[in-house]
C-alpha cells in the first residue's frame, strides 16, 4: 500500500517588509478577503499574501503578480496577470520550487 503525501504548508521566510520602486512595502502574511494576494496603492504601501497556500506554483505566481503591482501600480490588471503567469511558468519550467514543511 502506498503512503499518501500529506498536503503540507509551504516553507518560506515571512519577511515583514520589502523594497519596491515606490519604497518599502509592509508585507502581511494573512489571507486577504476572497483572493490569495493583494497589493494596495503606493500611498498605503502594503501587500497581503495568503500564507496557507499549498500549491507552490500558484504561490509563486501570486508573489510575482503582487510584486509587479508594487513596482508598476498603473499597469492594467490583465497585463499584470498575463506577465506574472508567464514569468511563473518560466521559473517553474527551469525548476524553481518551494519545499513543503
Amino acid at each position: 500500500m502506498k503512503k499518501r503525501k500529506k498536503n503540507r504548508k509551504l516553507s518560506f521566510n515571512k519577511i515583514k517588509e520589502q523594497e519596491f520602486f515606490h519604497g518599502k512595502y509592509k508585507i502581511t502574511w494573512k489571507k486577504p478577503y476572497s483572493c490569495d494576494g493583494i497589493c494596495f496603492d503606493p500611498n498605503i504601501k502594503e501587500i497581503k499574501i495568503n500564507p496557507n497556500m499549498r500549491n507552490s506554483k500558484q504561490f509563486l505566481k501570486i508573489l510575482i503578480d503582487e510584486s509587479i503591482h508594487a513596482n508598476f501600480w498603473n499597469l492594467d490588471n490583465e497585463i499584470v496577470y498575463d506577465a506574472s503567469t508567464s514569468i511563473a511558468n518560466f521559473l517553474w519550467d527551469i525548476g524553481w520550487r518551494l519545499k513543503n514543511k
